[in-house]
């Protein structure tokens, strides 16, 4: 797994560590995630730089494992192709229950993302309340992850 790593200034046993995984196409929608995450919290993140997986399921899922969190950036070109890396790394991360966050960064797919991934709640970067809810989901996987 191939990752660009944006570590953050200071050290601290709750430093987190982030994956941000979505299709490659959208690979320019990446930072502006990685700025609204360090803009609510110091942490390691995580970018997934690879557009095919070159591990197996078993490798790749171990390698999430180790994050405490993933966050998928939900597009069109993320809902139209299955076997996108971001849908599997999706599907890896709730089959071994780490706590995943999609976002929304195309508006109107919330039906779409829902038919296809389930009843999972979706931030929508758009909203008003985002950067607040965002900083409350990355403090609890915090507080979770340090109990």
């Amino acid at each position: 797994m191939k990752f660009i790593v944006c570590q953050p200034n200071e050290t601290s046993d709750a430093i987190r560590k982030i994956c941000i995984t979505g299709h490659m196409d959208d690979f320019d929608k990446f930072r502006m995630i990685m700025d609204d995450i360090l803009n609510c919290r110091a942490c390691n993140i995580y970018v997934s730089m690879e557009e095919r997986c070159e591990e197996t399921k078993e490798e790749r899922c171990a390698i999430l494992g180790e994050m405490d969190l993933v966050i998928c950036l939900v597009t069109r070109k993320f809902l139209s192709e299955p076997d996108c890396l971001g849908r599997k790394d999706m599907d890896c991360a709730m089959e071994n229950k780490i706590p995943i966050l999609p976002i929304l960064i195309t508006p109107g797919l919330e039906n779409p993302f829902n038919h296809i991934c389930g009843d999972i709640h979706l931030l929508d970067r758009s909203s008003t309340g985002y950067v607040d809810t965002l900083r409350e989901r990355i403090n609890e996987i915090s507080c979770d992850a340090n109990a």
